[in-house]
């Protein structure tokens, strides 16, 4: 929709590079998230194989800002990120907090 398409363009231009993270996260989870039993109260679990990289590529950032936002974000935690299977592959865990934050 051109809503969706302008709300998009507005968060990824005019957002710093932490709102992008958490609103991409936000979205990612909103498509590709499902709640998994014996997790964490209140969070989703989002299982992709997407790199640092891949991130920074879709908000227009850098991999380095996009690791240290995700860094951050898992000291507060508002997200666990936990390697699992192949390279690349990561556990994502947002909880109510983050997601709330981006909507």
């Amino acid at each position: 929709s051109v809503g969706g398409a302008e709300e998009l363009v507005e968060n990824l231009a005019f957002r710093d590079v932490r709102y992008r993270v958490v609103y991409l996260l936000a979205k990612l989870t909103q498509q590709f998230g499902s709640s998994e039993a014996g997790g964490r109260p209140g969070c989703t679990k989002l299982e992709l194989s997407l790199s640092h990289q891949e991130l920074a590529n879709m908000i227009g950032a850098t991999r380095k800002s996009v690791s240290m936002v995700l860094s951050q974000l898992a000291k507060e935690g508002l997200v666990n990120t936990g390697r699992k299977g192949g390279a690349g592959s990561q556990r994502l865990w947002k909880g109510a907090r983050v997601i709330g934050s981006a909507a």
